[in-house]
């Protein structure tokens, strides 16, 4: 796990993300969500996609994140790809 992720609000989870898509080898590009959130108690659930500048899919998939009582992202568990 990525020490700068753990135990932060979503806001800098967003920060964090941002950096990462903006860095990728095919250029600028950007994660999107495709899904609501699906957030049962501690726990939350949404798909994305990640795409390039013209819209192409490089790669999708779902993140579940755990939120401390505070509301601070604890884990995030990412599946990224088809499920086969």
């Amino acid at each position: 796990m990525n020490d700068r992720a753990h135990s932060l609000h979503a806001e800098a989870v967003d920060d964090f993300i941002t950096e990462v898509v903006q860095s990728h080898r095919a250029g600028p590009c950007r994660m999107v969500r495709t899904s609501g959130v699906d957030a049962p108690d501690e726990w939350a659930r949404y798909a994305w996609r990640y795409e390039s500048a013209t819209g192409e899919e490089l790669l999708s998939g779902v993140d579940t994140v755990r939120l401390t009582p505070s509301g601070k992202i604890d884990a995030i568990v990412v599946f990224a790809g088809p499920l086969v």
